[in-house]
């Protein structure tokens, strides 16, 4: 059965009004995308698919529906739609709406180093229904956005500078307040560190075997790793110049003849 020239001309104006709405929610995500920077991609995936549910409005209309039946179209296919959200798809729309809350709150975006009980990585996208990590080990991590939502996060790249710590061990026979000292100007000689906040170093407690020294130094955060290792490092070579014992653990056996 050939086709009418008025159906034909109905339907290419179909495809055209509504591929070109679609066309134009997709340009416009790509705006937002491109000038709201990080943490935009849900808001840019979001105007996409409303061009695309207003393009295929459109679309009926122009077959020659009317606006009201165009509507009641959209309305059935809407209730079908619900209908099967709140039976099959309510973990996914949990998931949708804790992308929004995570945005709002803003602790962390797109790059950010985060850590998620036990998982560290940095932030690659804040999607419609989880949130993908890449962890330092080059792993890609999907964590469903209600999960995040519902969990302490720690945000470790919040701030430009941190704090990090060890812990060493003195002899008994050594002074603390001089190993102190000698830490303090170590940590003062080494560039990573920085003199402001001041290095803090303290006589935490009683070990077994030793004096526990806890030395705590400030970074930049982009010398988290060199820094880390530079801290231990430091700290055993400035010891051993001064001729302070890191003992190691004794164990004592009495034997009964």
């Amino acid at each position: 059965m050939p086709f009418s020239k008025d159906l034909i001309l109905r339907i290419v104006l179909a495809v055209g009004t509504g591929g070109g709405i679609a066309l134009a929610g997709w340009f416009a995500g790509r705006l937002i995308r491109k000038h709201m920077g990080v943490g935009s991609l849900l808001y840019s995936r979001t105007v996409f698919v409303l061009g695309l549910v207003i393009g295929v409005f459109f679309a009926v209309m122009s077959l020659g529906f009317s606006w009201q039946g165009a509507l009641a179209t959209a309305g059935v296919t809407g209730t079908v739609l619900a209908l099967l959200i709140t039976f099959v798809a309510q973990t996914s729309i949990s998931n949708f709406l804790s992308g929004y809350f995570l945005l709002l709150d803003k602790s962390f975006k797109e790059g950010d180093v985060i850590e998620i009980r036990d998982t560290v990585g940095i932030v690659l996208e804040i999607g419609f229904l989880s949130v993908k990590l890449r962890t330092f080990d080059n792993i890609m991590i999907r964590i469903p956005n209600t999960e995040v939502l519902n969990s302490v996060v720690k945000n470790l790249s919040a701030y430009p500078i941190r704090r990090i710590e060890t812990t060493v061990g003195i002899s008994y026979r050594q002074d603390p307040e001089n190993a102190i000292g000698v830490l303090k100007d170590a940590i003062a000689r080494e560039p990573l560190f920085l003199a402001n906040p001041e290095p803090v170093i303290i006589a935490r407690s009683f070990g077994e075997h030793s004096v526990q020294i806890r030395v705590m130094a400030w970074i930049d955060m982009n010398n988290f790793f060199e820094a880390s290792s530079r801290l231990v490092t430091l700290v055993k070579e400035a010891l051993e110049a001064a001729g302070i014992e890191i003992p190691l653990p004794q164990v004592v056996v009495h034997r009964e003849d």
